[in-house]
């Protein structure tokens, strides 16, 4: 059976059968219907994408703060321990020139300014000091840490305080490339799931099919990349 579609004038311009419009409108039906569940697709995996999104700048500018925060700490620590190294340095050269004096006044015999003298030396150089007067076999004293055949050796620096605030300084740098590691792994994610963001918004708004499922496959393609990235190390997890 056939339907007749006259002009105005009574002619004949076209005919669409029954059997035409049985398979034209499910196929337009199926259509929408396809549309319908992927925006519905598009708009879920867009929210999650925002989410993540959302999440990862602010874990990244989290760690970028905790990293700011180590370099500073290791700048005060090296800082700490130069400053250490030339107020040793400083009182190296006091104590020797105090030595000189000692040297003098016991060679000439006047004990009370070489007793005078020796309270004057620093507390890390006197016990120094006495421990090469005890134990050294005459008085020949020469230069500078501990004493090896009668002679008084310092060291430039008090080792212990120096070592310590180095070795504290080099965590503290250690800690904030790390913390610096991390937050760029988590502003690449972020810009990841932006990306996701963004294909899913396009996926939403697009009016052909192909179109919409091309943008969802890139939508879901951004987003795992940025969940697998998180994934990559377990720190990654956030503060």
């Amino acid at each position: 059976m056939s339907h007749y579609n006259p002009t105005k004038d009574g002619s004949q311009i076209g005919h669409t059968s029954m059997q035409d419009l049985d398979l034209t409108m499910p196929r337009g039906s199926m259509l929408r219907a396809a549309r319908h569940r992927i925006e519905l697709i598009g708009m879920a995996m867009t929210a999650l994408a925002a989410l993540l999104a959302g999440w990862s700048i602010y874990q990244a500018s989290q760690w970028f703060g905790v990293s700011a925060m180590n370099y500073g700490n290791a700048n005060l620590q090296l800082t700490t321990a130069v400053q250490a190294h030339m107020e040793a340095d400083r009182q190296m050269v006091a104590d020797l020139l105090q030595l000189q004096d000692w040297l003098r006044a016991e060679r000439t015999g006047d004990i009370d300014t070489a007793s005078f003298v020796e309270g004057q030396f620093s507390e890390r150089f006197h016990r120094l000091f006495e421990k090469w007067r005890d134990g050294s076999p005459h008085r020949g004293l020469t230069s500078p840490a501990n004493r090896e055949g009668g002679r008084l050796v310092l060291s430039a620096a008090p080792e212990e305080p120096v070592d310590i605030l180095a070795q504290t300084a080099k965590d503290a740098f250690l800690a904030a490339h790390q913390a610096n590691l991390h937050g760029n792994d988590f502003l690449v994610a972020g810009i990841l799931f932006g990306l996701g963001l963004l294909f899913g918004f396009c996926c939403i708004r697009m009016d052909t099919p192909m179109l919409q499922i091309s943008a969802l496959v890139c939508c879901e393609l951004a987003t795992l990349a940025g969940v697998a990235l998180l994934l990559s190390v377990p720190a990654h997890f956030g503060l």
